[in-house]
């Protein structure tokens, strides 16, 4: 080899090369021109082929970690792998990737609903929303408080664990509550003696019992016909004004005009002064 000239690029020569090609270069590494030593390809690069003067940049959908690397390695599930990636980025909290060979955060997905996401590079949801909350589409908790992706169950409403939307379990007829956080049906508030929770969803009553009914705990409409299991018409010996819940406190004795013999029974009794159940006139 003339002494002016250089070591071709591809290859590398030592002291007292004869020729420009003395050694070749391996795979995972590179050499230019004039170079005496073979140089490794650096992280987020590789070189498959001998005898290479430079290095491949790592291809989306993949990573090349260390150096002298000679095959790009699969981005693996939960994580996606940019350009020239050196390592796999994970999937952030509130998503997760079932699929290999991903190359943006894009690919991504928004963790599902009714479940939370909340490590990083998650190939699925990794837990269930918990009770008493509810979990939309990307909850990167468990235990959502006022976030886009969830929040405490509303008032009216109970979520048990696993809830997406707490619109599928509001508090039933005859209910109501006015606490966040419910967990079970059993948490809403059975509707109180003289008041009505007609509907679902209630945060407080929303009627008065009729005049000439009474209703008991639970009563779902204003004149209840369940034969006092939540009220009923008022009957025979008692009066009902607007809101009873216990007719037992307008039980009357009246007296008739004719015969002053003890009666039970408002047909006896003074219109102008107690509202009573004309039925049972």
């Amino acid at each position: 080899m003339n002494a002016t000239q250089e070591c071709s690029a591809g290859y590398y020569c030592t002291g007292g090369a004869g020729v420009p090609t003395q050694h070749e270069t391996e795979a995972g590494y590179y050499t230019e021109s004039g170079a005496f030593k073979m140089e490794p390809c650096p992280p987020a690069f590789y070189q498959p082929a001998r005898l290479s003067e430079t290095c491949l940049v790592c291809p989306q959908g993949y990573y090349c970690n260390g150096t002298a690397t000679t095959a790009p390695i699969l981005c693996p599930v939960g994580h996606y792998c940019p350009r020239q990636s050196e390592w796999p980025t994970p999937c952030p909290p509130g998503t997760f990737q079932v699929d290999e060979g991903e190359y943006e955060l894009a690919h991504c997905d928004s963790c599902t609903v009714g479940m939370a996401c909340e490590v990083d590079g998650l190939e699925f949801p990794n837990i269930n929303c918990d009770q008493g909350h509810y979990c939309l589409n990307g909850s990167s908790t468990r235990v959502p408080i006022n976030e886009a992706y969830g929040d405490l169950c509303p008032p009216g409403y109970y979520c048990p664990e696993q809830t997406s939307a707490y619109e599928h379990f509001p508090c039933p007829n005859g209910t109501y509550s006015n606490y966040s956080g419910n967990s079970h049906y059993d948490n809403c508030s059975i509707c109180d003696g003289g008041l009505v929770c007609s509907g679902g969803g209630l945060t407080q009553p929303n009627g008065i019992c009729a005049a000439g009914w009474y209703c008991r705990q639970g009563a779902y409409t204003d004149k209840p016909a369940d034969g006092g299991a939540t009220g009923d018409v008022c009957p025979i010996g008692y009066y009902c004004p607007e809101g009873t819940g216990n007719m037992f406190l307008f039980l009357l004795f009246c007296f008739s005009l004719f015969d002053q013999i003890l009666k039970i029974g408002l047909q006896y009794c003074d219109e102008s002064i107690v509202t009573y159940n004309p039925s049972f006139l």
